[in-house]
C-alpha cells in the first residue's frame, strides 16, 4: 500500500524534498535574511513585551525648545547649566547622547544683545562692554561635567578598513615632510620632480596627516609640552602669526590630546575579550577638558541594516589595545556594578557578565559582527510614549529664574552706578568706575582660573582675595550713597524747589536718585524675591522627576535630532536607541535567535509537512492548511517565544518554503494527478452536486467502485400525464418544461447527498449512502428530499408565471415513490459502457410504489422500513399492505404529508380516520372498514385509496379470505 502510495507521488515527494534541502542551504548560506528581519519587524511590533525602566528619562531637545532658546547649537555655557540642573535635581547618571568633538572659542556676550534685539531694542547695561561680558563655553562646560561626576560623554569611530596604501607620490611627499613640515607645493615640486597639480591636489591631507603624526612622536617624547613647545619644534614661523602650517599643527594639537584623554579613560582590553572585538581604526572623541571630567565615554556609532532598519548596536570595540563601550553599555556597567574584568565572549559568541553584589550573572547573544541585537521596548501610540520623557525646557526653567536674578542684579548695579554719578563729581565717579571694571576684571580671571582647575593656586587665592576687598569697598561707596541722598532729599522735600540754576540742580539730582532707590531698587529687589520663590517651587516639582533617575540628554527636535528607522517606529531619535540598550541590561531582558541547526530542523519540518499534506489532500485543502500553519505558528512563536521568552525563532524562510512547496507540488498534481481527478470528477458529476463531485474525485484514490453490498434508500419519481404534455408541445416546447424541472428537482436532490442514478424522460432514479457518497440518516435525507421535490415544482410555478407556457407548467404535478432496503452498488454494464448504480429488490419496489400512487392517488409514497428509520420528523398516513407486481408477499407502506408544523388539520383528521379504517381492514372486520372509509369519502369525497379499499372490502365479501392469510391491497400497475 506504502510503495503504491510513494510509486503515485514519487513526483510529488521529489519536488517537496528538494525544494526543503535548497531552503536549508539559502538560510544556511544567508540569503534568506531579508525575510526573516520582515518577520523580525513584525514580531517586534506586535508582540514585544519588554517593559520599560522606571529609572530611564529622557531629557528631549524637541522643536518647542528650539523655539524658546533659538536654534541648535546652543551656547555651551547653557548646556553646562542644564548639566549642573540635573546633578543639583540628583539625577544618578546623565548620558549626553551629544558629540562636543569641536572646540568653541571664548564669546564677548552682551546681555542686551538677544535675537530679538531688532524689535525690542538695546537694553539698558551696567556701564559698557567689558571683560566681564566674556564667556568661555568649553570651560564652563568642562566644569559642569567635571563637578557633576557622572555626566557620560558621546564619541564616534569608524571601523572602516585602514586608509589605502600609501601612493608612491605621497609616500615621498610625507618623507619630506617628516624632515621639513613647512615644505610648499612649488618646493616639493623642484624636489621630486612630481606634477604641481598632483601636488596641489593631496598635499592637504598629507600635510594633516604629517602632522597628526609628528604631535604625536613629540607629546610621546613630552606629555606635558604645551602647544608653544610643539609649535616651536615644528615650525619656524612666529607663534602668533597665523598661518596654513599652524592650522594644521594647532588641530593636530587638539586630536591628539583628545585621543590620549580618551585613551587614559579606557581600560585595556581584558583577557577574556582579546582577540575577539571588532576593531575601531578611527575615533572622534569629545574636546579633551570635557573627557577629563567625564565619568565615561561610550561611542554611539551603528550601522543599520541593508533594508535602512536600525536593529543592532555594537557593544564593545578595540582600540589600539583599549576597551572602546557603547554609551549606553558604560552606563550599564556602573548602574550594576559590572568590572571589565568580569566581561568574555566565549567560542559561541555570547557576550558572558560575571555577576557581582548580587547581580545575576548574564550570557548576552552577539551576531557574528559582535553586535548586540536590540530588544526594544514598544509603546502602542508612538515613540514619545516609550520611556519618561521630559522637555529641556521644563528644566531650563531653573536657568531662566536664575538668569533672571543675574540680570537684575546687573541693572542693581547699574542703578546703584547712577546713585552714585549723581551724587559725585566726575573725578569721584571715574574712580568708582574704575575700581568696577578692576574687580570685574580680577573675578573674570579667578572665574576662568577656576574653570581650568586652579582653583587652588596661590595666584587664584590672590585674585579671590583682591576681588573681595574691592567688592566690599564698592559696597560701602554704594550704601554711604544711599544713605546720602535719604538725608539730604529728607530735608530737600520740605523745601520748594530752588528757582536758581545751582540749587535747581542740585534738588533734581537727589530728587532723581531718591525716585531710583525708593522705586528701581526696590522693585528689582521685589521681583528678585519673587523668582527666587518660583525658582524654588520649580526645583520642588522637578526634583521628583530627577531623582535617582538616569538620564539621557539628547536630540528629538526634527531639524537636528538624528532620526532613524527601527522595527517598531519609521522615524525614532536616535537617543532611543541608547536607552533601549540600558533598558535591556537594567530588565535583564535580551534576545535570542535560533541557531543554524534549529533553523534547519525547523525549515525541514514545514517543507516535510507541507509536502506530506500538499500530496494527500486537495489543492484547495492543502492551501487552507498551509495558510492555517503558517499563521498559527508565526502567532505562537510570536506570543509564546518572542513575547514572552524574548526568543525570536526565525519562521519567514520556512513559511515561504510552505507555500512555494504547496504552489509547486500542486501545480504538478494538476498537470498529473488532478488531470484523473478532473476526469473522475466529470464522471461522477451527473449523479451527484458538483460540490460533491469535487469531494469524491479529492477521494477518489481511496474509492473502489466495483460491486459491493449496499443499504441503501432509493428514490423514484415521475411527472402526471406528462406524456400528453410532450406530445402537444412537440420537442422544443417539451424541452422548454423539461429542463427547468430536471433542474430543479436535481438541486433538492443533490442538496440532501442524493446520487441520481439517471433521467427517465420526466422520471428520475436517486439513491442515497452509496459506498462513495456515505450518508447515515439515509432515510430521513430520502424523505425530506421529497418533500423538498414538491416544494420546488411549486416554485418553479411560480417563477414561470408569467411565461407563455405557464398553463402547462400549471399542469405538473409528480409521483414519488422511496423504498430502503439491501441492494448491490457499483459499476454494471459493459467494457464499453459502466453505471454507477444499483440493482436489487428495493430499487424495483420504490419503482413500483411511485407508479401505485396513481391507484391510491396519493403523491409520495415509502415503506415502513423507510418510515421507522426516518423517525418522528415527519408525519404519515398508513396506506395498509399493499400487493404490487412482481412480489408474493405484501408490502406495509405509508404516504409522506409533511414535517411536523406543516401540515394541515383537515389533513391530519383524515389521515387518523383513513388509518382507523385500515386497521378495521387488516382485522377483517369489513362492516367497520367499510364504514370508516365511508367516513373518509365524506371528508375527502374523491379520493381513489377510499374507494379501492371499498371494491376490495365488497370482493373479500363474497370471498372471505383464510384467517391467517393478511388482507392487502394489490396493485397491478408497474
Amino acid at each position: 500500500m506504502l510503495g503504491r502510495w510513494l510509486a503515485r507521488h514519487g513526483w510529488e515527494i521529489t519536488v517537496g524534498l528538494g525544494l526543503t534541502v535548497a531552503a536549508i542551504v539559502v538560510h544556511l548560506a544567508g540569503l534568506a535574511e531579508p525575510f526573516e528581519w520582515v518577520g523580525f519587524d513584525l514580531n517586534v511590533r506586535h508582540f514585544s513585551r519588554t517593559p520599560a525602566s522606571e529609572k530611564i528619562v529622557h531629557i528631549d531637545i524637541g522643536d518647542d525648545a528650539l523655539d524658546r532658546v533659538g536654534s541648535w547649537p546652543w551656547p555651551r555655557d547653557l548646556q553646562a547649566d542644564l548639566l549642573r540642573i540635573l546633578k543639583e535635581l540628583g539625577a544618578a547618571q546623565i548620558i549626553t547622547d551629544i558629540v562636543w568633538s569641536e572646540p568653541k572659542p571664548p564669546e564677548v556676550r552682551l546681555p542686551g544683545l538677544h535675537r530679538f534685539a531688532d524689535l525690542e531694542g538695546m537694553q539698558d547695561q551696567v556701564g559698557e562692554a567689558s571683560v566681564e561680558n566674556v564667556v568661555f563655553p568649553d570651560d564652563e562646560l568642562a566644569s559642569a561635567i567635571a563637578q557633576a561626576g557622572n555626566v557620560y560623554l558621546a564619541m564616534y569611530y569608524e571601523t572602516a578598513n585602514a586608509r589605502a596604501e600609501e601612493s608612491p607620490d605621497e609616500r615621498r611627499i610625507t618623507e619630506l615632510l617628516r624632515g621639513s613640515f613647512e615644505l610648499t607645493a612649488p618646493t616639493i615640486a623642484r624636489q621630486t620632480e612630481i606634477p604641481r597639480e598632483r601636488i596641489d591636489a593631496i598635499l592637504a591631507g598629507i600635510k594633516r596627516r604629517a602632522a597628526e603624526e609628528r604631535v604625536t612622536s613629540l607629546l610621546e617624547q613630552n606629555p606635558a609640552a604645551s602647544f608653544e613647545d610643539v609649535h616651536r619644534a615644528i615650525l619656524s614661523t612666529p607663534l602668533s602669526r597665523e598661518t596654513a602650517d599652524r592650522a594644521d599643527v594647532l588641530a593636530a594639537y587638539h586630536r591628539v590630546l583628545g585621543l590620549r584623554e580618551l585613551r587614559d579613560g579606557c581600560p585595556p582590553v581584558p583577557p577574556g575579550l582579546q582577540g575577539r572585538l571588532p576593531k575601531a581604526n578611527r575615533v572622534i572623541p569629545p574636546i579633551y577638558k570635557l573627557t577629563a571630567g567625564a565619568r565615561r565615554v561610550g561611542f554611539v556609532t551603528f550601522k543599520p541594516d541593508p533594508d535602512g532598519r536600525t536593529r543592532h548596536v555594537p557593544l564593545l570595540l578595540e582600540w589600539n589595545g583599549r576597551l572602546l563601550e557603547h554609551l549606553a553599555f558604560a552606563a550599564a556597567r556602573d548602574a550594576l556594578g559590572i568590572a571589565v574584568e568580569d566581561l568574555s565572549i566565549d567560542a559561541a559568541g555570547f557576550l558572558n557578565i560575571k555577576g557581582r553584589a548580587g547581580q545575576p550573572d548574564r550570557r548576552i547573544q552577539l551576531d557574528a559582527a559582535g553586535q548586540l541585537l536590540i530588544n526594544w521596548h514598544v509603546a502602542r501610540d508612538d515613540w514619545p510614549n516609550c520611556f519618561q520623557h521630559r522637555p529641556v525646557t521644563l528644566l531650563l526653567q531653573l536657568t531662566d529664574c536664575r538668569r533672571r536674578i543675574e540680570e537684575n542684579d546687573r541693572l542693581r548695579q547699574w542703578h546703584l552706578a547712577n546713585v552714585i554719578r549723581l551724587t559725585r563729581d566726575a573725578t569721584g565717579f571715574d574712580l568708582y568706575r574704575k575700581q568696577v571694571r578692576q574687580m570685574l576684571e580680577i573675578q573674570r580671571k579667578a572665574r576662568w582660573a577656576v574653570l581650568q582647575g586652579r582653583a587652588d593656586t596661590q595666584e587664584v587665592g590672590d585674585w579671590t582675595t583682591e576681588a573681595d576687598r574691592l567688592s566690599r569697598m564698592l559696597q560701602r561707596d554704594q550704601n554711604d550713597a544711599v544713605t546720602l541722598v535719604k538725608e539730604e532729599w529728607a530735608d530737600l522735600r520740605q523745601q520748594p524747589r530752588p528757582t536758581d540754576h545751582e540749587g535747581a540742580g542740585e534738588y533734581d539730582r537727589f530728587h532723581q536718585a531718591h525716585r531710583i532707590i525708593e522705586e528701581d531698587l526696590a522693585d528689582l529687589e521685589q521681583t528678585n524675591v519673587k523668582i527666587a520663590a518660583q525658582a524654588e517651587r520649580f526645583q520642588a516639582q522637578l526634583r521628583p522627576l530627577i531623582e535617582n533617575k538616569i538620564c539621557f540628554v539628547g536630540y528629538t527636535a526634527t531639524a537636528v535630532a538624528d532620526m532613524v528607522t527601527t522595527p517598531p517606529y519609521r522615524h525614532v531619535p536616535g537617543v532611543l536607541v541608547h536607552s533601549n540598550v540600558l533598558n535591556s541590561f537594567l530588565g535583564g531582558e535580551f534576545l535570542t535567535w535560533s541557531t543554524p541547526t534549529v533553523q534547519a530542523a525547523v525549515i525541514a519540518f514545514f517543507g516535510l509537512l507541507v509536502t506530506v499534506v500538499a500530496t494527500t489532500r486537495g489543492p484547495w485543502g492543502a492551501l487552507v492548511f498551509v495558510v492555517i500553519v503558517t499563521i498559527s505558528s508565526f502567532l505562537l512563536s510570536g506570543l509564546g517565544l518572542f513575547g514572552r521568552m524574548d526568543y525570536w525563532l526565525r519562521l519567514m524562510s520556512a513559511m515561504l518554503l510552505a507555500f512555494l512547496a504547496w504552489v509547486l507540488i500542486a501545480l504538478l498534481r494538476y498537470l498529473t494527478t488532478e488531470r484523473e481527478k478532473r476526469r473522475f470528477s466529470r464522471a461522477v458529476a451527473q449523479y451527484v452536486s458538483p460540490a460533491m463531485a469535487r469531494r469524491l474525485a479529492d477521494q477518489s484514490e481511496n474509492l473502489d467502485l466495483s460491486p459491493s453490498d449496499g443499504y441503501v434508500s432509493c428514490f423514484f419519481s415521475d411527472l402526471v400525464g406528462f406524456t400528453p404534455i410532450s406530445e402537444r408541445l412537440g420537442p422544443e416546447g417539451t424541452k422548454t418544461i423539461l429542463n427547468p424541472y430536471l433542474e430543479s428537482m436535481s438541486v433538492a436532490l443533490h442538496r440532501h447527498q442524493a446520487l441520481i442514478n439517471k433521467f427517465m424522460g420526466d422520471g428520475i432514479f436517486a439513491f442515497f449512502n452509496p459506498p462513495i457518497l456515505p450518508c447515515a440518516d439515509h432515510e430521513a435525507a430520502a424523505c425530506a428530499s421529497a418533500l423538498d421535490s414538491r416544494r420546488a415544482l411549486l416554485e418553479l410555478k411560480r417563477r414561470y408565471a408569467g411565461h407563455p407556457l405557464a398553463g402547462e407548467f400549471d399542469l405538473l404535478e409528480m409521483r414519488i415513490g422511496i423504498a430502503s432496503g439491501p441492494v448491490f452498488v457499483g459499476d454494471y454494464g459493459s467494457e464499453n459502457k459502466l453505471d454507477y448504480t444499483c440493482v436489487g429488490d428495493t430499487v424495483n419496489l420504490a419503482a413500483r410504489l411511485e407508479a401505485a400512487n396513481k391507484i391510491l392517488g396519493t403523491r409520495i409514497m415509502v415503506t415502513d422500513s423507510s418510515r421507522r428509520a426516518a423517525g418522528e420528523r415527519f408525519l404519515y398516513r398508513r396506506l395498509g399492505p399493499i400487493l404490487v407486481q412482481g412480489r408474493t408477499a405484501p408490502v406495509e407502506v405509508y404516504e409522506l404529508l409533511g414535517q411536523h408544523g406543516e401540515v394541515d388539520d383537515e389533513v391530519i383528521r383524515f389521515a387518523e380516520v383513513f388509518e382507523r379504517a385500515v386497521a378495521a381492514f387488516v382485522a377483517h372486520d369489513w362492516i367497520a372498514a367499510a364504514g370508516l372509509f365511508l367516513q373518509c369519502l365524506r371528508i375527502r369525497p374523491d379520493d381513489p385509496g377510499c374507494t379501492c379499499y371499498l371494491r376490495t372490502i365488497e370482493a373479500f365479501r363474497q370471498t372471505t379470505p383464510p384467517d391467517n392469510i393478511a388482507p392487502c391491497l394489490e396493485v397491478t400497475v408497474k
